[in-house]
């Protein structure tokens, strides 16, 4: 079932199911260098899609993984890790073609409902200080930086 869809854009945003394979290895080899420089939560090869969308692994509540799409084309994908606690970690990647497009948003206020649904206390994630345009994202979307990572990326949360 789709979670949100926008007439403006026509995107929809649904879990993952075994039948995205191919479309989330299309994906992740689609990410430009600069992409996947400011994302990099696992392997961009279709070893890495056909392991992330097995039957087993979507059947793991402790991470939820969701994709954006526009007319059978993946735009987007945003997982959310450690479900299973109060303040789970939220990662998200639009594909280049599709981004300033309004999908990271759409995206964001998704996971940002779904998480209150569930009754979260908010979600959490991290970003690298040079990535200017996802903090101006983050920051219209109500997350704050609220730390450095040992990593030197910074720490955002939005608590609801």
């Amino acid at each position: 079932e789709a979670l949100k869809m926008s007439e403006a854009i026509m995107q929809v945003i649904r879990p993952f199911t075994p039948a995205d394979t191919e479309r989330f290895a299309d994906f992740l080899a689609d990410l430009s260098p600069r992409s996947r420089y400011f994302f990099w939560p696992h392997g961009y090869d279709h070893a890495t899609a056909a392991e992330l969308t097995q039957p087993e692994k979507l059947a793991d509540r402790s991470t939820l993984r969701f994709l954006a799409e526009e007319e059978g084309v993946m735009t987007g994908y945003v997982f959310l890790w450690d479900w299973d606690t109060p303040l789970p970690w939220l990662g998200i990647a639009v594909r280049d073609g599709y981004q300033r497009r309004g999908v990271g948003q759409q995206m964001m206020e998704t996971m940002l409902a779904l998480a209150k649904r569930h009754g979260k206390r908010g979600l959490k994630l991290t970003t690298m200080k040079d990535n200017e345009r996802a903090q101006r994202l983050y920051a219209r979307c109500g997350f704050m930086i609220v730390g450095i990572e040992q990593n030197g990326e910074y720490l955002l949360v939005h608590r609801f």
